[in-house]
């Protein structure tokens, strides 16, 4: 049964792309590498794969996320910029594929490509909106994407070599592009938004935590709390040392958020209270023919 489902995945893909999507002997081979079908799906659709697999709870998670939004800034615009030339790139690959005729694969990824963009520009708002600085999700994505894209250009780079005069040098070109679009938004997603809160304008207040400015790597291994460390290793910490915690992390927010949470399971409690419980009337009925039987019973055996 397996063998029929590998022949057949076999003969679907080679009618979608024009040639065979697994070859042992270019894989075993003096330079080892894919097949171009391989190239042009398993690694282009797996990371789209996983970020649309995951997108319906990662929304849902910053639907329940508080927090106050987030500054357009010049970080937000380079990352819809960036991902504004890849959606670019991949509309000149489906206009190529359309004039040359192509086969279906040459349609179909360009165009999982664009959406799977645009799912990432909404994160990139929606994200900003609810008050994420960093993105892992994001990262997780670009990073898989930047190991399928890099053995990508491995092969590119190592034909462009072997075979120069047979490659069409725009193709390539506009591949190296892309590729190096792809790490620029890796870069992108491991440095955080700035947040900004009430005591940012006022000089006589504590400065803002480094959290807030710290990239993804760094909140990953608390490398932005170092400095803290070191000073304290180095003397006492004093209270002119210590930073201002965010907004949405002050005792007072986290109060008001209790208190709304609270109010609502009393509402409930108070609403189940006083409202008395239906009576089953069918119950009532079956129980209370039950008790005349019964008394008939007993005077029937008096008398």
């Amino acid at each position: 049964m397996s063998n029929y489902n590998a022949r057949f995945m076999e003969k679907h893909f080679d009618s979608i792309c024009g040639s065979s999507i697994w070859s042992t002997k270019i894989v075993y081979s003096a330079y080892p590498d894919f097949t171009p079908c391989f190239h042009y799906t398993i690694f282009k659709w797996t990371p789209c794969l996983l970020l649309w697999l995951v997108a319906p709870f990662w929304t849902y998670m910053l639907s329940r996320k508080v927090q106050y939004k987030l500054k357009f800034s010049i970080l937000s615009f380079l990352k819809i910029f960036s991902v504004m030339v890849l959606i670019l790139i991949e509309l000149y690959y489906l206009m190529k594929a359309y004039n040359e005729e192509s086969y279906l694969v040459y349609y179909m990824t360009p165009v999982i490509m664009v959406l799977t963009y645009i799912l990432v520009l909404f994160f990139h708002h929606y994200e900003r909106v609810r008050g994420l600085r960093s993105s892992s999700l994001l990262f997780v994505f670009w990073s898989v994407f930047a190991l399928c894209s890099s053995i990508t250009f491995r092969s590119k780079l190592m034909y462009h070599i072997h075979y120069k005069d047979e490659f069409d040098m725009t193709k390539v070109y506009i591949f190296y592009l892309y590729y190096g679009f792809i790490l620029f938004n890796l870069i992108l997603t491991t440095w955080s938004e700035r947040f900004y809160n009430k005591y940012e304008n006022n000089l006589n207040e504590l400065k803002q935590t480094p959290e807030n400015l710290a990239p993804l790597l760094s909140k990953l291994t608390f490398l932005w709390i170092d400095p803290l460390i070191k000073k304290g290793f180095k003397r006492d910490l004093t209270r002119a040392d210590m930073w201002e915690i965010d907004d949405c992390e002050s005792s007072e927010e986290l109060t008001l958020r209790l208190e709304a949470e609270w109010n609502k399971c009393m509402d409930e409690y108070n609403r189940a209270v006083q409202t008395p419980p239906k009576k089953n009337s069918t119950a009532i009925y079956k129980t209370t023919k039950r008790e005349n039987e019964n008394d008939e019973a007993l005077i029937l055996n008096f008398l």
